[in-house]
């Protein structure tokens, strides 16, 4: 199934514009959420598209929703999606902006494992060893992943980087028994 041409459209004018602002990990992250807090309240977003409320109040509706929790761009992009009658496909959309901000901004997506909730600086340190090794913009999802331990781990598409305390006992452990 295609995209409606109004999802392509407004997808590529949020990401050129996050391009030339440098925020399109942080556009792609606050889509991501959005998108998965509408898809765990159904009930909102049926409510966000209901054509028996004139629009300016379901305007209204997303706009306090989303308060100064997204990206003013992401904002603005959902309010033309709602806007469009196409905020019902917003998951569509959301992966449409995600592809362009890869093939225009070599974007790439990571997810990191910690036994512990990241520091703000340890992040911004991590976001820029990552954004070098890949020579381009990278957004990461953190997860808290007690069972390793300490130590990180680190996936970005096919590539996997494992300093946690569990990989080392487990090494240390093949070691000694060879």
């Amino acid at each position: 199934m295609s995209l409606p041409r109004q999802i392509r459209e407004v997808s590529r004018a949020l990401i050129e514009v996050a391009t030339e602002k440098g925020v399109v990990a942080e556009v792609i992250l606050n889509l991501k959420q959005v998108n998965s807090a509408l898809l765990t309240s159904p009930d909102i977003a049926v409510s966000l598209q209901d054509q028996s409320v004139p629009l300016i109040e379901r305007q209204e509706a997303l706009q306090t929703a989303l308060k100064d929790a997204v990206h003013i761009f992401v904002k603005n992009a959902l309010l033309e999606l709602q806007r469009l009658q196409l905020l019902n496909h917003l998951s569509s959309f959301t992966e449409a902006a995600t592809s362009y901000a890869k093939s225009l901004t070599d974007y790439q997506d990571a997810v990191i494992y910690s036994a512990v909730k990241l520091e703000e600086e340890e992040k911004k340190r991590i976001k820029k060893i990552l954004n070098k090794k890949f020579g381009g913009e990278v957004g990461f999802e953190e997860r808290l992943e007690p069972g390793i331990l300490g130590g990180l781990i680190i996936e970005a598409g096919d590539w996997r980087f494992d300093s946690s305390l569990k990989e080392q006992i487990n090494q240390l452990k093949q070691h000694i028994s060879a």
